[in-house]
């Protein structure tokens, strides 16, 4: 029986011009996957990664990913494999805002690549 190789897709997403702030990269992470998610009805995600992958952003892990990110749904949706299979490096792609607490940061996208 032959087995079936998929390959795994490299997942880069596009950055949204509206907001003047500056774009951030976090550390690379030798196994990046969320650890938490929190649901904000209406408006998207709070979600945590390891500690340090978004320094500056609430408890230096998490941010929000707004349903505004024109790549939410596909974010999202690597988001869960990556939780389900952590077996991802890359890093997270974040802005400052003015917002405090578990807005301080908006998730923008993700350099990801398997392991």
């Amino acid at each position: 029986m032959q087995k079936k190789v998929i390959p795994a897709i490299v997942f880069c997403t596009f950055t949204s011009l509206s907001n003047a702030t500056e774009l951030k990269v976090g550390p690379q992470q030798d196994s990046l996957y969320p650890t938490a998610f929190y649901l904000e009805p209406g408006d998207g995600l709070y979600v945590e990664f390891q500690s340090g992958s978004m320094p500056g952003c609430s408890h230096n892990k998490g941010g929000r990913l707004a349903k505004a990110n024109p790549n939410y749904k596909e974010l999202y949706s690597l988001m869960l494999t990556m939780m389900a299979s952590k077996t991802f490096k890359g890093t997270v792609r974040y802005k400052e805002t003015t917002s405090s607490g578990w807005w301080h940061c908006s998730i923008e996208g993700l350099n990801v690549f398997p392991k």
